[in-house]
């Protein structure tokens, strides 16, 4: 994974938010019970399906940490 603009900022708020990012490779499991990845084109997605699986939404950290993205993209 390249590091990028969204990634970054998500490193640098998600703390300001009381998340702590724990950089490790996930499981398959913990993937599957919730999780999203970032993007320059899809900002923050929630992961849907993996290997064919359908994935539980992400949790509340991903409602908190996109509506703070939009909010911060959108002052600019």
């Amino acid at each position: 994974v390249l590091p990028g603009i969204v990634r970054e900022w998500l490193l640098a708020r998600a703390n300001d938010l009381g998340y702590t990012i724990e950089p490790r490779a996930p499981t398959v499991d913990e993937l599957r019970e919730g999780a999203f990845f970032t993007g320059s084109l899809t900002e923050l997605a929630p992961l849907r399906v993996l290997d064919g699986a359908s994935c539980r939404p992400p949790g509340e950290a991903f409602g908190e940490l996109l509506q703070a993205w939009r909010a911060e993209r959108d002052a600019r």
